[in-house]
C-alpha cells in the first residue's frame, strides 16, 4: 500500500507539472513565476557547481531559464521535467564557457584562462583531475 501512495503523489507532480507547463506556454505570468520559483534553485545550484563566481552564477541561473521557457514546447513528458531542465542548463553552461573562455595547458602543466580554442573546459577538467591524481 506505501507504494501505491508514492505512486499517486508522483503522478499528482507530474499531472501539476504539466498543467504548469501547458499554462507557461500560453504565457500565464502567474505560472512563470511559480515555475521559476520552484526550478530556479536547482538551476542556480547547478551553475555553482561549474564555477565560483555567485554573481554571474546567477545571471546564468536566469538565462537558463529564459532558455527553459523559450524551449518548453520541445519537452517531451515521457522523462522528469527536472532532468530536462538539468540536461538544458548543463548544455547551456557548456555553450557559454565555450563561447566565454578556453582553457590551455602552461608550461608547468598547471591550467590557465585565456581567449584560446586549444582547449575546451571539460577536457581541461580531467586533465587537472588526472595531475592531482599524479601529484598524490
Amino acid at each position: 500500500m506505501h507504494g501505491n501512495v508514492l505512486m499517486a503523489k508522483t503522478e499528482d507532480q507530474t499531472e501539476s507539472i504539466r498543467e504548469l507547463i501547458e499554462k507557461c506556454s500560453k504565457g500565464d505570468i502567474a505560472a512563470v513565476k511559480e515555475l521559476y520559483l520552484h526550478y530556479s534553485p536547482m538551476i542556480f545550484a547547478i551553475c555553482m557547481r561549474y564555477m565560483d563566481n555567485r554573481h554571474k552564477a546567477q545571471d546564468l541561473t536566469h538565462d537558463c531559464f529564459l532558455k527553459i521557457l523559450d524551449k518548453l514546447d520541445k519537452y517531451q513528458p515521457t522523462g522528469s521535467f527536472s532532468s530536462w531542465i538539468t540536461k538544458l542548463t548543463v548544455n547551456h553552461l557548456t555553450d557559454y564557457f565555450r563561447r566565454e573562455k578556453k582553457l590551455v595547458f602552461s608550461e608547468d602543466s598547471s591550467l590557465e584562462w585565456e581567449n584560446n580554442p586549444v582547449l575546451d573546459w571539460n577536457e581541461a577538467w580531467i586533465h587537472q583531475q588526472k595531475m592531482e591524481q599524479i601529484r598524490k
